[in-house]
């Protein structure tokens, strides 16, 4: 069947959530997220996953998506579901509040136009407060794009770049303008000049940054979904204000995007 044919079928939707205990949300988040890599996303028919940990540390949400409930029923058959759900109910304090189905899913979008964006000037690189050296301009916010996707154009000094960390909320890419730049994503190191495109999935460690020894380098950062934008706009708000944010509050900062400054 082809994906042309598939988009017309009613997408299936698996909501479940689990009570946890205090102090267990990290544990039960982490096993159900390495049960769906596992197997779930194996099956046939499996479009996306995700793991939602509730703000008071009580709950965790898992939701699955298949392209059919044909789909559903098939993986839940499969053996493999049982040994899932046994090893995750086997955490201490943990209990399946429940489980529904959903087809047809409505989608609410903003309004949404074309947008120009104008290059970006670094006559004089003002370093945001995250990564000295590294200026960022948003060129294009999630408001505009109805949260599909953020760009941010940087602009970097020599050896300037992010330290290793790995987001939890939205993929990354990076579009090399000009300059060359060393990416490592996961344990892979390349060096990379212009025209250069590089992925990084959520919850892969990875980083950046400009190797030339004089001048500037100038690269694309785009974020899907959008929201990681609003981390720049804050931080240029403190490099503009002249403050220099320990790092405690840069933790604390990257926490509420989603960002880790350590390996899943």
């Amino acid at each position: 069947m082809s994906i042309s044919q598939n988009r017309t079928l009613s997408v299936c939707t698996e909501i479940s959530t689990y009570a946890v205990a205090a102090g267990q949300q990290q544990v039960v988040l982490e096993m159900l997220l390495a049960e769906i890599k596992r197997w779930v996303s194996q099956q046939p028919g499996f479009l996306t996953a995700s793991g939602y940990p509730s703000a008071d540390g009580t709950r965790v949400l898992s939701h699955v998506e298949w392209w059919t409930q044909q789909d559903w029923q098939n993986a839940r058959q499969n053996s493999a579901w049982q040994v899932s759900h046994s090893r995750l109910i086997a955490i201490p304090g943990t209990t399946l509040v429940d489980t529904n189905v959903y087809t047809t899913p409505k989608i609410m979008q903003g309004s949404m136009e074309g947008v120009f964006a104008l290059p970006w000037k670094d006559e004089k690189i003002i370093s945001h407060a995250g990564a000295p050296g590294e200026s960022a301009t948003v060129l294009l916010h999630g408001t505009q794009t109805s949260n599909t996707i953020s760009i941010v154009g940087a602009t970097s000094a020599p050896n300037a770049g992010p330290p290793l960390h790995y987001h939890t909320l939205e993929d990354e890419i990076w579009h090399v303008i000009d300059g060359e730049y060393e990416f490592q994503v996961d344990q892979k190191i390349i060096r990379a000049g212009a025209g250069t495109t590089v992925f990084g999935p959520r919850n892969h460690p990875h980083n950046f940054r400009f190797i030339g020894e004089n001048g500037v380098g100038h690269i694309l950062l785009m974020f899907t979904p959008a929201g990681f934008e609003g981390i720049f706009l804050e931080l240029n708000k403190w490099a503009s204000a002249g403050k220099q944010p320990t790092r405690e509050e840069l933790v604390t900062q990257a926490d509420h995007y989603g960002i880790h400054f350590a390996r899943p």
